[in-house]
């Protein structure tokens, strides 16, 4: 028997607890192009987490993936999956300062590459 991960899906609404194959899930990016791909041949525009639970399923068999239960909405997540306040507070933090790095890195890039522009 394959190993289980947990995994959240959601797809605008219901936040839904599943429990995945390891294979699934060290391929996950793989799975989900294919699962778009299969959506765009299938013609199916109207999807939710089941839909590609259902792929998974008749892709790699009924066992790849199991649905445990609904967590929460969006936006309003079962205490046992809420993230920490703190945690979400510094990682906001943490992005929001290297999102200025990032952009005064490029100032500096761009400052150079017209310096340099200019001087030829």
């Amino acid at each position: 028997m394959a190993k289980k991960n947990d995994i959240l899906i959601s797809h605008d609404g219901d936040i839904s607890l599943y429990q995945i194959d390891e294979n699934i899930m060290l391929n996950l990016n793989e799975y989900l192009e294919s699962f778009y791909k299969w959506r765009q041949r299938k013609g199916i525009k109207a999807y939710d987490d089941s839909t590609f639970a259902d792929y998974i399923r008749k892709r790699d068999g009924e066992d790849a993936i199991t649905y445990c239960k609904i967590v929460g909405c969006v936006g309003d997540i079962d205490t046992d999956w809420k993230i920490p306040v703190s945690i979400s507070l510094s990682g906001t933090l943490i992005c929001i300062i290297g999102f200025g790095i990032a952009i005064f890195m490029i100032n500096i890039l761009e400052n150079e590459r017209q310096k340099k522009k200019s001087d030829k």
